[in-house]
């Protein structure tokens, strides 16, 4: 994990605003991003949307439930349900 010069601030959806105090690389099997912010007060990871098309996938949002599929191969890389105790917040289950 490298440092963040000049410091980040993340604003969370309740207002609330939080210090982005490193970058690393997030990886699995099927899936790379290599710039993920760590916010030590959150306990899960953010990514937007772009970082997962900008990697070739498509994202399905439905009412109570997302998909991410990878464009290439037409695989299923991710599901998760959409949070009801957030705004506009879907969580996935596994990537």
């Amino acid at each position: 994990m490298s440092r963040v010069d000049p410091p980040l601030i993340v604003q969370t959806t309740d207002g609330t605003s939080l210090l982005v105090v490193g970058r690393g690389v997030l990886s699995t099997s099927s899936f790379h991003v290599p710039t993920v912010s760590h916010v030590p007060q959150l306990n899960m990871l953010l990514m937007s949307a772009c970082q997962i098309t900008d990697h070739g996938c498509h994202i399905i949002l439905e009412s109570n439930s997302c998909c991410v599929q990878d464009l290439h191969t037409g695989l299923l890389v991710g599901t998760g349900p959409r949070r009801h105790d957030s705004q506009c917040l879907w969580e996935l289950d596994w990537l």
